[in-house]
C-alpha cells in the first residue's frame, strides 16, 4: 500500500496526518470534511511502513507552544 492509498482508506476527516521517512518528518496532510487531502506525488507513492497517533508540538498566535494530536504515517 502507498502512503496515499493509507490517507485515503484509513484515515477521517479532520485528522491532522504527519509523513515520515526514517524518523524525520517529510510531509503532513490534513484530511477535510470531504476526505479530500494533497500531497506531493513523491511522497503520495511511497510505500506506507507504519502509522501512529502522537502529538505535534506548535506555536499558537502568543509564541506559547501547545501540542496538538496527529496521526503519524511513515514511510
Amino acid at each position: 500500500m502507498t502512503v496515499g492509498e493509507f490517507c485515503r482508506r484509513e484515515t477521517q476527516a479532520n485528522e491532522l496526518c504527519v509523513i515520515r521517512e526514517e524518523g524525520w518528518i517529510v510531509a503532513s496532510a490534513w484530511i477535510d470534511n470531504e476526505d479530500l487531502f494533497a500531497i506531493h506525488p513523491d511522497i503520495k507513492d511511497r510505500e506506507f511502513i507504519s502509522d501512529e497517533w502522537g502529538t505535534l508540538s506548535i506555536d499558537d498566535q502568543h509564541g506559547k507552544e501547545i501540542d496538538i494530536p496527529c496521526h503519524y504515517i511513515d514511510c
